[in-house]
């Protein structure tokens, strides 16, 4: 039980999350990933997202061509 209480902490203390049930040997821990992952002080963590245009071509009756261009956004829905 203390072995168990240990290991968790030295896991938590080195930022990562028990991969594996209890009782398995060799490699259980595994670095976290996500927001709740603590950078080092020289790192920076950015996110760089996709970037879209939505380019429209509209043709008006009179026969004048227009091309209008819009930054697109998606977002993700778990």
């Amino acid at each position: 039980m203390f072995g168990r209480i240990i290991d968790a902490f030295k896991g938590w203390r080195r930022n990562e999350v028990r991969v594996a049930p209890y009782g398995v040997r060799g490699r259980v821990w595994a670095k976290k990933v996500g927001p709740e992952a603590v950078s080092s002080p020289g790192n920076i963590n950015m996110k760089a997202g996709p970037t879209a245009v939505l380019e429209m071509k509209v043709t008006r009756a009179d026969g004048t061509v227009e091309i209008h261009k819009v930054p697109a956004s998606a977002e993700l829905i778990n």
